[in-house]
């Protein structure tokens, strides 16, 4: 029979959090996958403007070496299955354009910084879900969402620092979690107009948390 990792260690830590996303994945959490699926549609407003927001960073920003650098990464890794130059990859182009497309722009000026954008949106949700997961199923919390609804954009922008860095994983028991990602790139110089979208994605995890606490019974570490 396997040997349980000890609740102490990584392995233990990490099973805690696959445990929250099992709960997040519950069948009897229909209402959570409901609340996912709907607030972070790219077609709903709040993804896209967000979209639309780190899509802009990467195009003002251009000329950071730091974002170079982690799209030039993101091209080697993923250039093949996410960006072709066949035909079909053409339409998506085109109606990716007409639905993201910045004010001003006729058309899609860069369609692989697009998705891009895309990549690294849904990258954000995913890394403040595993949070939320070991906020769920752990004995403390990693992190507060809701108190993230209210702090002023400077605070705001380092707790991205933070979450970008692998601080609340580290906190966690995680440490190196995020070691080799590609989609941190947005928070060393966060924007006021994309800090504000982000506050309106957090605003949506936090009433995610509430469910999930709801769906677990509370805080307490379910291992023990």
């Amino acid at each position: 029979m396997a040997a349980i990792a000890e609740p102490g260690s990584f392995g233990g830590v990490l099973l805690r959090v696959l445990t929250g996303f099992a709960i997040l994945a519950g069948q009897n959490n229909l209402m959570l996958a409901e609340l996912l699926s709907k607030k972070f549609s790219a077609k709903q407003a709040g993804p896209k403007r967000t979209i639309q927001a780190l899509y802009s960073v990467l195009v003002e920003q251009e000329a950071s070496p730091e974002i170079q650098l982690a799209y030039d990464r993101w091209i080697a890794l993923y250039s093949t299955s996410a960006y072709q130059t066949d035909e079909t990859s053409r339409k998506q182009d085109r109606l990716w354009g007409e639905h993201f497309r910045l004010p001003g722009e006729r058309e899609l000026n860069d369609p692989a910084r697009l998705v891009f954008s895309i990549h690294t949106f849904f990258a954000v949700v995913a890394k403040l879900l595993g949070c939320l997961a070991a906020n769920c199923c752990g004995s403390a919390q990693i992190l507060d969402l809701k108190n993230w609804t209210k702090i002023p954009n400077d605070r705001l922008g380092q707790n991205f620092q933070q979450l970008e860095n692998g601080s609340f994983f580290e906190q966690a028991g995680l440490p190196h979690f995020l070691r080799g990602d590609v989609f941190g790139w947005y928070a060393s110089n966060p924007t006021p107009e994309l800090l504000s979208c982000l506050r309106e994605i957090i605003g949506v995890l936090a009433e995610c948390e509430d469910l999930l606490v709801t769906e677990a019974g509370g805080r307490e570490d379910l291992l023990k």
